[in-house]
């Protein structure tokens, strides 16, 4: 009998370490990916010869909560927060960003940019000219 009960326990506790081991998932629910936020520059409206807006939509925080987020832009291709940058708030949505002291007849390139302790991720590049 005595035997009997330590094989119960022993097999309630194997049980027990297994389920604590892999987790309580739902079915088909997948395990949390941290990674940097997805975020993609929507568009360029409103230019003049020295200003213009840009809308970003920041759609993921990639499972750490964004610090930053707004607009980076450049008269090179792929510009990044080392250059010329605009911080419109944080968290997940839509957003727009004013530049202003542009100068006129000038191409800019221009990426939507999120930021989390994972690092920062870049929208799509857009390019306007002002006027």
């Amino acid at each position: 009998m005595k035997k009997e009960k330590s094989l119960w326990i022993y097999l309630i506790s194997l049980i027990l370490l297994s389920v604590i081991s892999t987790g309580c998932r739902k079915d088909g629910e997948s395990e949390v990916t941290y990674h940097t936020p997805s975020v993609s520059t929507v568009s360029v409206s409103e230019i003049t010869s020295t200003t213009a807006i840009v809308v970003g939509n920041l759609t993921s925080e990639g499972g750490a909560s964004v610090t930053a987020r707004g607009v980076c832009w450049n008269t090179s291709s792929s510009p990044t927060i080392s250059n010329n940058v605009i911080s419109v708030g944080t968290g997940t949505g839509y957003f727009a960003g004013s530049l202003t002291g542009l100068t006129s007849k000038t191409k800019y390139y221009v990426r939507a940019y999120g930021t989390n302790s994972y690092g920062t991720a870049y929208g799509n590049e857009l390019v306007f000219t002002t006027l």
